[in-house]
């Protein structure tokens, strides 16, 4: 497989600002075509919620992913269906992110840690976060990989140490893997992506 760097950069972009979600404040009506920080604001936004937005990914460009995740945010809270930011949707995303409060949390947890124990088949990966936060391991034999389509592991229960077991794995077999933890106020943090390799 030809190594993709511009999907790569695509991955990173999204993995680094996902870690930042902030109590911003849309103040435009954007739709397929718009560009610049209010887009941006928006994608930060939506890729707090990977059944909303599972590409994650910050460009700045209010494309065709863009507008799936706010068809999708819209049917989730209600709002008629429309793929565009207007007054309604604008406020109800406003009020998620705080009206621009900058008592609102807006701070993701902070990853550290990257201990994995490896079998034949399994892998057991371990890390600590900042506060109170959700666990996932996304992987997959390729790297780069979109986040929507690769392997997972989860727990949804909110805690500062996470484990989490991959099983089911090809023995001997080099494994690509990112770490994400989501805290209660719905602020996401990625790592950048690891590997380990399983056992003969």
């Amino acid at each position: 497989m030809k190594y993709n760097t511009k999907l790569a950069s695509m991955v990173m972009i999204a993995s680094m600002f996902a870690g930042t979600a902030h109590a911003a404040t849309l103040y435009s009506n954007l739709s397929l075509g718009s560009s610049g920080s209010q887009v941006t604001d928006l994608q930060i936004f939506l890729a707090t919620d990977a059944s909303i937005y599972p590409e994650g990914l910050v460009t700045g460009y209010f494309g065709g992913l863009t507008r799936a995740a706010v068809l999708r945010y819209q049917a989730a809270n209600g709002i008629s269906q429309t793929g565009t930011v207007g007054p309604i949707t604008r406020a109800s995303i406003n009020s998620g992110m705080g009206n621009g409060n900058s008592s609102y949390d807006s701070d993701a947890p902070i990853i550290s840690g990257n201990n994995v124990s490896v079998g034949k088949n399994t892998a057991t990966v371990n890390w600590a976060t900042s506060e109170a936060a959700t666990g996932r391991v996304y992987y997959s034999t390729t790297w780069p990989f979109y986040y929507a389509t690769a392997l997972k592991s989860s727990d949804g229960s909110f805690n500062a140490t996470h484990s989490l077991t991959l099983a089911g794995l090809n023995s001997n077999t080099t494994y690509h893997f990112a770490k994400e933890s989501v805290d209660a106020s719905g602020n996401v943090m990625w790592t950048t992506h690891k590997t380990f390799s399983t056992t003969q």
